[in-house]
């Protein structure tokens, strides 16, 4: 998650961070362990906003991270942080012209912290304008053995050593295979391209049992916007959508909502053991997807679940009544359920109900359903403070069937 530039503590532990800039963000790996009791974190980061997209694990306990460091400042090195103070796994060092501004970053930590690789994929000649204006890290998936699915867009050039040229005019999205040891397996094209806002704006999960890629995402379709997404070529024309591509990042189908109003969008995805594809956002009325009715009889944005099976159909959907402004944040299968978190102001799924006094702000919210039929089986919230502004933005389960969340809080909780 991203860490402020001064004054930073995990679990009330002082962490060193590296960016000088009040605009800037670092940003951290945290372990906690069952009875969430701190284990170790690391912070990443230099001088400019550099992000990073998702965390996975393996089933040995190994930690992977991708996304984009900035190289943009002599005296603000980009590190990778260490547990003290001083301590540090990488500082990357700065250069002139086109030396040292590669950003795009892979990076694979065992289950007590250790830095086992780091992999820069970017050719060692890159400029910065190219380094982070043409290229980025969008998305990562790790399968259980430890082999790694990244998802970056990036211009033509000499990528990985040597072991891949990419000859595509413009940016194109590629899949960066590395397995578990770091080693480059390949680059697979992927049938999307955006020349704006949309090219951020997705979330992806990879089937491991045949290497279907599946994204949902939004595009801005406001009248100021030159934001356009392709799909092997073919516009997205509405503000959501789903898209299934093979393993060979060829395009399998895609689905779309009604409408372009600019609403909350596509915000999560994820995928069952039996293939099924689960979505969650925000949207405004009247709206659908796939064809059925997204309804609010209360005039504002509201959450969403839509499950479709893995040929894009529809087998069911619902969504909430609210007061203001909600939108569902994140999606987590859970055994037999399926749940969704995010923010709220007041809303109503399915006969219950959470209220909020006026102008008291946005709560967190957990919605779990029945994965099979979309039956709603509990509506909950966390107190919080008059005013305050939380939102979830992020939700797994265990192997014990709890669930985890995580967001942002604007005071107390």
């Amino acid at each position: 998650s991203p860490i402020g530039y001064s004054q930073a503590k995990i679990a009330g532990i002082p962490k060193k961070t590296y960016n000088s800039n009040l605009g800037s963000a670092d940003f951290v790996i945290a372990k906690f362990n069952c009875s969430g009791d701190y284990k170790w974190s690391r912070v990443i980061g230099g001088h400019g906003s550099d992000n990073m997209q998702r965390v996975f694990t393996d089933t040995l306990g190994n930690v992977y991270a991708a996304g984009m460091v900035i190289r943009n400042s002599s005296t603000s090195l980009v590190h990778f942080g260490g547990e003290g103070l001083t301590e540090y796994d990488t500082i990357l060092p700065y250069g002139s012209g086109v030396q040292n501004k590669r950003g795009l970053f892979l990076v694979k930590y065992d289950s007590i912290g250790t830095m086992k690789w780091l992999k820069m994929p970017q050719p060692s000649n890159v400029s910065a304008a190219d380094s982070f204006g043409g290229n980025a890290s969008l998305d990562l998936s790790v399968d259980s053995s430890g082999n790694s699915y990244w998802l970056c867009a990036i211009t033509p050039g000499i990528f990985a050593d040597g072991a891949f040229v990419n000859t595509l005019a413009g940016t194109n999205l590629f899949m960066f295979k590395y397995d578990a040891l770091g080693n480059f397996q390949t680059a697979v094209p992927l049938q999307m391209v955006s020349n704006g806002y949309s090219i951020l704006a997705f979330k992806m999960t990879r089937d491991q049992s045949n290497g279907n890629i599946y994204v949902a995402g939004s595009v801005d379709h406001n009248p100021n916007s030159t934001d356009q997404l392709l799909l092997d070529g073919i516009p997205v024309t509405h503000r959501m959508y789903v898209a299934a591509f093979n393993s060979s990042g060829v395009l399998l189908w895609k689905r779309e909502n009604a409408n372009t109003i600019y609403h909350q969008g596509m915000k999560d995805i994820c995928l069952d053991s039996q293939g099924n594809i689960y979505v969650t956002g925000g949207t405004g009325i009247p709206d659908s997807f796939n064809g059925n009715p997204l309804s609010n009889t209360a005039g504002h944005s509201f959450p969403f679940l839509i499950k479709l099976n893995p040929a894009g159909e529809t087998i069911w959907q619902t969504n909430a009544t609210t007061t203001s402004l909600c939108f569902g944040g994140a999606v987590a299968i859970n055994g037999d359920e399926v749940a969704v978190t995010g923010g709220y102001g007041g809303m109503q799924w399915d006969g219950q109900s959470l209220a909020i006094l006026p102008n008291a702000g946005y709560d967190v919210f957990l919605a779990r359903f029945n994965k099979n039929t979309g039956a709603i089986l509990g509506l909950h919230t966390i107190p919080n403070n008059f005013g305050g502004e939380e939102f979830g933005t992020a939700i797994a389960a265990d192997v014990s069937g709890n669930y985890l969340v995580g967001g942002r809080f604007s005071s107390f909780m």
